[in-house]
Formats: structure tokens, sequence, C-alpha cells
């Protein structure tokens, strides 16, 4: 993984933007695989990028290609398997 994560980060500003979704998908294929952790992937994001991710004006401002690989990205973040003994919760409506 090492050996590659320096040749992704490098793609990631990279002037196609092919090349910088294959790289956000390089980097969420290792993120779901847990070889690299979701946390750092974002802060490398942040600096590579130069975005601040919880801005929404200027994520939507990214190119489309990019912008779809980065919401994929994204989605993977904060999933973690549940534990048999944590308890079901549920949401109910109230009207």
């Amino acid at each position: 993984v090492e050996q590659i994560v320096g040749w992704v980060q490098n793609r990631l500003t990279d002037e196609e933007p092919a090349v910088v979704h294959f790289a956000l998908e390089t980097l969420r294929y290792l993120v779901v695989n847990e070889e690299l952790e979701f946390d750092l992937v974002i802060r490398v994001l942040e600096k590579r990028l130069n975005v601040d991710l919880s801005d929404v004006n200027v994520v939507l401002g990214l190119d489309k290609l990019a912008l779809e690989s980065l919401f994929a990205l994204l989605g993977e973040g904060g999933l973690e398997e549940e534990d048999d003994e944590e308890e079901d919760f549920t949401l109910e409506i109230i009207l």
C-alpha cells in the first residue's frame, strides 16, 4: 500500500478529470478494504484538492466525474460493522 499511496496522492491534482476520478476510486477501494483510515484520507483530500469538504458550494464546484467518485468515497466513511450485542434502534415518526 505504501508503494502506491504517493502515486495516488500526486494524481489527485492532475488536470485530467478521469485521472482524478480513478485516484479517488483507488482511495475508496483502499478504505473499503481497510488498508487506509477514512479520516486520514479525508485530511489528505482536503490538503491535496485544496478544498474544505464541509463547504458544500466548494465541493459542488468540482468536476462532475471527480465529484461522483468523491461522493462514493465519502459514503464509505463512518460505516462499521455492528456488533450483535448492540441494540437495534429504530426511528419513530411522531405526527
